[in-house]
């Protein structure tokens, strides 16, 4: 019987250290943020829309932040573009957004948008050039509406 209970005793000196153990690996792990990585654009040329993403925002494209990576952006970018079709200009409007893990710099609005518009400025044929970047600090943040939207009707049910 003695025998019995220190095996029992044991048993549950060793699940609290697992417990222990496990909770920490969480706990050191769960400090990384997590955002969307990802981006999409509109291209509406003559009333014909066509969607582009070069990395589909979903859950794919999910990512563990770099250290010092402390936030998530979304930046939108929309403009206007001349460009030859069929041997004719046709003028295309584009909407896009570009979702990723970033540092926290108050200039980063301004360094990235500014870095976009110089490669438009290079290119002939780029107009009404518009740019915004929004920053927020919790896991997945920078899903959108109908993402944010989905995944809490996941965590009523």
């Amino acid at each position: 019987n003695l025998s019995g209970r220190k095996l029992r005793e044991a048993d549950m000196e060793l699940e609290v250290m697992l417990t222990m153990a496990t909770m920490s690996v969480l706990v050191l792990g769960g400090d990384a943020l997590q955002c969307y990585e990802c981006s999409e654009f509109n291209i509406n040329i003559n009333g014909t829309v066509g969607n582009y993403s070069y990395v589909p925002c979903d859950s794919s494209s999910v990512s563990t932040c770099h250290e010092g990576e402390d936030v998530c952006t979304t930046t939108k970018v929309s403009y206007t573009m001349t460009m030859i079709m069929d041997n004719a200009l046709e003028s295309a409007e584009v909407e896009g957004t570009v979702r990723a893990c970033a540092d926290e710099d108050e200039n980063a609005e301004d360094g990235t948008c500014k870095g976009l518009k110089e490669t438009a400025d290079y290119e002939q044929g780029f107009k009404g050039w518009k740019c915004s970047m929004k920053r927020c600090h919790s896991d997945l943040c920078n899903a959108g509406n109908v993402a944010q939207l989905s995944l809490f009707i996941l965590a009523a049910i």
